[in-house]
């Protein structure tokens, strides 16, 4: 009988926190979606160089996102049509996503307006390891693809990347060291998803598939 009354009193314990943490969790969606919205807006921002978003209020984030920033829908996935202050055309942001070493990884990748360069590179959202393959995401790493020809992205790599030091090679870019899976797993997903843009999404806005 003791056993029995332990059983159920650990139950009742577990049914309390959990309905406890699913309340909480219900009454801070809406914080947890805006903080959400507001850090995708800000890195799509930052990759068109339309603004250093990273110190902004969220206010001030979501207000330049409206004036600047247009969505697109290109053959089902969102596309950033970005905008200067002055009206000039800055570039679109693709998502780029694949599986690393750990877990997927999640990605907003800049082009000029005539797809031919990239213009900015952002890894906001992964589960590598900590002061390894999570290095993807600093400021050193990402900014060796701004200027990557993509013109012949899809019909060969448009980047390799190669151990940090070695001799200067046409398209080669520096791993992270230390973490060749993660390096491995960027280089794979993001050369995919640069040939789809040239090949695929290019041609799409081009002739106007694109819509917001």
């Amino acid at each position: 009988m003791k056993t029995f009354h332990s059983v159920i009193f650990m139950f009742a314990l577990t049914l309390f926190f959990a309905t406890a943490v699913s309340g909480v969790k219900y009454l801070q969606q809406d914080r947890i979606d805006l903080n959400e919205k507001v850090k995708l807006r800000r890195v799509v921002l930052n990759v068109l160089g339309l603004t250093d978003a990273k110190d902004m209020r969220p206010e001030a984030v979501l207000q330049t996102f409206e004036r600047q920033v247009q969505v697109l829908d290109v053959q089902g996935i969102s596309v950033y049509r970005g905008r200067r202050a002055d009206g000039t055309l800055a570039g679109y942001a693709f998502p780029t996503t694949g599986p690393g070493f750990w877990g997927p990884i999640y990605g907003m990748v800049a082009v000029d307006p005539e797809v031919e360069h990239i213009i900015g590179l952002a890894f906001y959202r992964h589960t590598e390891t900590p002061g390894l393959g999570a290095r993807i995401s600093e400021e050193w790493f990402t900014r060796q693809f701004s200027g990557v020809d993509i013109r012949k992205a899809g019909e060969e790599p448009a980047f390799h990347l190669q151990p940090p030091g070695g001799p200067p090679d046409r398209g080669g870019l520096d791993a992270v060291t230390g973490a060749t899976q993660t390096s491995q797993a960027v280089e794979r997903f993001l050369n995919a998803d640069l040939g789809r843009i040239v090949t695929e999404y290019r041609k799409a806005i081009r002739e106007g598939g694109g819509h917001g």
